[in-house]
C-alpha cells in the first residue's frame, strides 16, 4: 500500500479486505455511486486523490464531511462540482481521482502505465507509455539497451506484470513474477492493462511522403 506521510484513522474489513485510511484533522471527502463508495486521501485539507480506482459505468458524486449533499456535475472527466449539482457520468474502467475541495475542480485520469528497469533505463527510472482509452497503452519506437524490466502501475509496483517471454507474452501481477528479458533493439511496445498481454514489436519502414 503506497502510503503517504499524515495521521489517519484506519478501517480494515477482515471479510471484504477493504480498507481505508482517512487523515485527521481534515476534512473528509469521499466519492460514491452505485457499485463504489471511496475515501479520498489528503496532506493538506485541500487537495485530495485516490489512485487505480475501479469504476463501474455508473454515476457518482463527491461527499464533504458527510453532509448529505452531494457535489457533483455533469461534464466528465474534468469539470467543476457545486454542491447539489447533477451526478458526475462515469464510464467503466481505472481512474486517478483529483479534488479540490476549495474551488470544486476534479478529475478523473487514466491510470499510468510504465516501463521500469535495468532492460529501459534503470530500475529508478518510468518510462510512460501513452493511451487514449485507459486499457491499451503504446510506446512508439523506443529504443531498449537490453536487460530486465517490468511493466508497472502509477509508478509503484501495486500491481507490476512480469513474465519469461519475449517479445510478447501475458504479464503475472504475482509478487514473485519473473522480470520480461528485452532483447537490446528498437520496438512499438504495446500493453492491454485489462489482460497483462504485451508485444514488443520491430518497427517497420512505411511511406511518409508521395509528393
Amino acid at each position: 500500500i503506497p502510503a503517504t506521510n499524515g495521521t489517519y484513522n484506519v478501517t480494515f474489513n477482515l471479510t471484504t479486505l477493504e480498507y481505508s485510511f482517512v487523515n485527521t484533522g481534515f476534512t473528509e471527502v469521499s466519492i460514491a455511486g452505485e457499485g463504489v463508495a471511496v475515501n479520498l486521501l489528503t496532506t493538506d485539507g485541500i487537495s485530495y486523490t485516490a489512485d487505480n480506482i475501479t469504476f463501474p459505468a455508473t454515476t457518482v458524486v463527491f461527499h464533504v464531511d458527510d453532509s448529505g449533499t452531494g457535489w457533483g456535475s455533469a461534464a466528465f472527466p474534468s469539470g467543476t462540482a457545486t454542491a447539489g449539482g447533477a451526478a458526475i457520468p462515469v464510464p467503466a474502467n481505472h481512474y486517478n481521482i483529483r479534488f479540490n475541495r476549495t474551488t470544486g475542480v476534479y478529475s478523473f485520469d487514466f491510470v499510468v502505465i510504465s516501463l521500469v528497469g535495468a532492460g529501459v533505463v534503470d530500475w529508478d527510472t518510468d518510462t510512460d507509455l501513452a493511451t487514449t482509452d485507459g486499457v491499451n497503452y503504446t510506446l512508439s519506437n523506443f529504443t531498449f539497451p537490453g536487460g530486465e524490466a517490468k511493466f508497472r502501475i502509477n509508478h509503484q509496483w501495486a500491481p507490476g506484470w512480469g513474465s519469461t517471454d519475449f517479445p510478447s507474452g501475458t504479464g503475472s501481477t504475482a509478487g514473485d513474477a519473473p522480470n520480461i528479458p528485452i532483447v537490446a533493439g528498437a520496438y512499438d511496445v504495446a500493453f492491454n492493462r485489462a489482460t497483462g498481454d504485451y508485444a514488443f514489436t520491430v518497427p517497420t519502414a512505411g511511406v511518409k511522403d508521395f509528393a
